[in-house]
């Protein structure tokens, strides 16, 4: 349940970081991706 409450946590942010303008939007993808993406094992599936 961790893990889910976690990727749903994620996703809002992406959704959040979305709706910002051009020069914010950047910045922030960068914060998230530290925050989310750092030093985590995940296999990307297209």
């Amino acid at each position: 349940m961790e893990r889910r409450d976690r990727s749903l946590e994620a996703y809002k942010k992406l959704i959040y970081i979305d709706s910002l303008d051009e020069l914010e939007k950047a910045p922030a993808l960068l914060r998230w991706s530290d925050a989310y993406m750092k030093d985590e094992n995940f296999e990307l599936t297209l």
